[in-house]
């Protein structure tokens, strides 16, 4: 992620998008929920990853509980993101 710390998870999807080549965009987009289930081990590790670089924040983490109504750890914080990542790729009229 950017030097600038997400503090929900709009802006932690945002700045993935932007890091992700217009390729992976396009290929996220078009996987059904039953073929993005496997990769999301992958991803799950690169994004607690990022956010263990970035130092997770408060707000952040704060973020994905209000998104998942419930309290989460940072391998459900990551959850969240990914499934908003791929929600929001899949709803980008671009990649159409």
């Amino acid at each position: 992620m950017c030097n600038r710390l997400p503090k929900t998870v709009d802006e932690a999807v945002d700045q993935i998008i932007k890091e992700m080549s217009i390729d992976d965009t396009v290929k996220m987009s078009k996987l059904s929920e039953m073929e993005l289930a496997p990769i999301k081990l992958a991803l799950r590790a690169y994004v607690q990853q990022r956010l263990e670089e970035s130092g997770i924040n408060q707000d952040l983490k704060a973020s994905c509980c209000e998104v998942a109504g419930k309290g989460l750890d940072e391998v459900g914080a990551s959850t969240v993101i990914i499934d908003e990542l791929w929600r929001k790729l899949r709803g980008l009229e671009v990649l159409e």
